[in-house]
This record gives structure tokens, sequence and C-alpha cells, in this order.
């Protein structure tokens, strides 16, 4: 297999849209797209959300990751799409690859990225080399077509190995259309650069949504060293509505964890979910400083299992799901209809005395679908009638209301 080389123009944009950018303590920075991506993302995933009480835990990366992959293989209404949300501020299809992929050669952060395909829907040789060359794709063969449940299990093992067990499964089912699935998987694994002693856990009351209280397990640091804003002797730089923050630093202090505790206790997170920018989010981390408090935070394990197509199509890729023999035509040379059929992402966060542990198992398949809709289907109860040819006598005559009895 040959590497070629995929060039993916820019999106068309104003020539007055520039990088954004923030000024703190007299300090001008462009605002990293990425950031834009992540926000933009938990925005829309929450407003999509029916329930404003549950657990959110999104993994942005892996699922910007998962939408790259697909990049090199589209074309037309697609292609721009994409490109405008994973291309933000001008960049290119390699500065967007080199930019994603530079956390991947990390101990701390664990990234793999496969593509299942099935031989008798065969990609693209060119579509193979762009993604195994620039993010360091796995290919693994699963019989989609001849025994679908044989494919699940293929997938969802990859995925509990990948995992270390974490996460079982990300997909329930398979049909037999499925032409490719990519699996992006992130584990992160972080001790803290000073840890809580388990001697001062103790069981405390958390007050939820509309009042709700129940017991959990509270890590106490009565000295903690950290970096900390509209918190102890930095509460007057804040304004009134701006929300609580600590950072706590990762062994290595390569990574970090950002708590922040709306203002307002009795509105849950719903206000500090609107007023949450790229801007907002780069200065409140900017005007954190380092100071002595005493902090108090829960230990939990929760995971998030959630359909990502509603949210994705509040980004602007409707035209990711719509049926195109275009749109994908640099993944395949069938010409069949080819659309995203499934887009979900399935996470774990743990929190505790020692550190902080997340994994995310991203999973987006592609499918093919007929030309034409059926002008017959039967899917509701009918009648079946066995006819002699020759003698125009009805042999035997049936009605069908369910067919797994």
């Amino acid at each position: 297999m040959e590497d070629q080389e995929i060039h993916v123009q820019k999106a068309p944009r104003d020539s007055s849209e520039d990088n954004p950018q923030i000024k703190v303590d007299g300090k001008e920075s462009n605002i990293n797209p990425e950031i834009v991506f992540a926000v933009t993302m938990f925005k829309c995933l929450t407003e999509s959300s029916s329930s404003f009480d549950q657990n959110v835990v999104l993994c942005p990366y892996s699922l910007e990751i998962a939408l790259t992959s697909l990049l090199p293989g589209t074309s037309d209404k697609l292609r721009g799409d994409l490109m405008r949300l994973l291309c933000a501020n001008g960049r290119d299809f390699e500065q967007l690859i080199k930019e994603v992929g530079e956390a991947q050669a990390d101990e701390t952060l664990v990234i793999s990225t496969t593509g299942f395909y099935d031989e008798r829907y065969p990609l693209r040789q060119s579509f193979i080399a762009a993604l195994s060359a620039a993010l360091e794709f796995k290919w693994i063969q699963a019989p989609f077509a001849s025994s679908p449940a044989a494919a699940l299990n293929v997938v969802n093992t990859y995925v509990s190995q990948k995992t270390n067990g974490e996460i079982s499964h990300v997909l329930n089912e398979l049909a037999p259309t499925t032409t490719l699935i990519i699996l992006n998987i992130v584990n992160f694994t972080g001790p803290w650069e000073k840890q809580f002693d388990t001697k001062y856990t103790e069981r405390g009351i958390f007050r939820g949504v509309n009042g709700v209280e129940q017991a959990v397990q509270f890590m106490k640091n009565e000295h903690a060293y950290i970096r900390a804003y509209n918190v102890g002797s930095y509460k007057w730089e804040s304004s009134s509505d701006d929300p609580k923050i600590v950072i706590l630093d990762i062994l290595g202090r390569k990574y970090s964890v950002m708590l922040l505790l709306p203002a307002d206790a009795s509105s849950g997170t719903a206000l500090l979910e609107k007023q949450l920018t790229p801007e907002k989010l780069l200065i409140w981390r900017r005007k954190a400083k380092v100071s002595y408090l005493c902090m108090v935070v829960p230990k939990f394990r929760i995971s998030f299992d959630e359909d990502l197509i509603d949210c994705t199509k509040l980004m602007g890729l409707k035209e990711l799901y719509t049926p195109s023999r275009t749109a994908f035509s640099n993944m395949f040379d069938s010409g069949d209809p080819i659309c995203v059929s499934k887009l979900k992402q399935q996470t774990i966060l743990e929190l505790d005395e020692f550190g902080v542990k997340a994994s995310a198992v991203t999973g987006l398949n592609t499918e093919y679908s007929s030309a034409n809709e059926p002008d017959f289907v039967a899917n509701r109860p009918f009648l079946l009638i066995i006819w002699d040819e020759m003698t125009n006598i009805p042999k035997f005559i049936a009605r069908i209301t369910n067919p797994n009895a």
C-alpha cells in the first residue's frame, strides 16, 4: 500500500475573519480552534439534551478525531461543512492533522484510532493511506454483510481491550449495510501532583438540582497550594456571577483539572453553561493565581452514554446524515448513496484522592442505502396466497400478523 498525499481545500471564509483573541493582564493571544470546538460541542450537547439534571461527560477531543478521520474521504457540501467546523480560523487539513495529533505520543493520554471495514465494500487506497499516515490509523476487517453479530463482537471486544474493561461496548447492533466503522478511544490516567490524604475523606451531603440531597464521599485538603480564581484572597477580582475556580495539577504538570463552581448555588450549572464561551474560559483560567486554600470536593465515578447526532446537527453537520452518491466519493468507489448512520460516545470519569481517570470511545458508522424508496413495505399484517398457476387455484391462504411467531 503506497502512501498518497491528500490535499483538502481550505473552507471559504471572509478575508476579515481573523483568529479570535482575548486580552488578560495586558496580553493578547489567539484562541486555539480546539477550545472553540470543545466549548461549542459541549453547549450543543447540553442544549440538545432533554434532561437538565443528568451528568454529562464529553470528550470533544475524541469526537474531533473521529470527524477529522472522515475529511479525506468527503467531497462537495459535506466537505465544506466539515472544513468550516474543524478548520476554523483558516487552517488547512495538514494543520488540522498536526494540531489534533500532537497529544498522541503521551503516556498520560493514550489514544488509538481504528477503522473496521468489510472487503466486499472496499475503501479507496488514497483514503486508507491518508489516515494511516496522518493519524496512525489501524485497520481491522469485520464481516458486516455476512455476519453482523460477529462483526459487532469484534468491535466491542476491541473496545473492551483498549479501555482495560472500563467500557465493554459502544454499539448495541450492526446493520448488514454497514460500510465502515471508525472508533477513537481515549484513555487518561493522571495522578495528582499533590494527592489528597485519605484520612480526611468523609461522607457529606451533595445538594443537586431542585434541592435533591444525597450522601457522597468528600475529599478534603485544608492547606492546598493551588491556582484559584474568585476564591479566597482573589475573590475581589471577579464579577458577581463569575464562577469559583480551582485548578489542580496532574503529576508532571503537563495536564491539570479545572473545577468551576457556579456563583449562584440555587441555579445548578444552567447560568454557568449559558455564559460559558471560549473567551471567558481562557480569561478565567488566566486570572487564576496560586494561593493557599481549604478545599472540599466529592469523589465519584460516573458514566455517560450519548447519541451525538442531534448536537452535531446543531453544529452544522446535517449533510453528514443525508445519503449521497458524491459526499463520500473519496472514500468508496461503489457509487452507492452513503451516509453516517450512527455517531455516539461513551465516557467514564473517576475522581478520587489519588488522581483522575477518564476513558472515552467515539463510534462512527457509515452505511449504504438503496437509491430508491421502496414502493411496497410489508411492515404490518398482510395476507399471503400460494397459487397453482396451472389450475388457477389457491393452494394456501394465510394471514400474517406476527412474523416472529
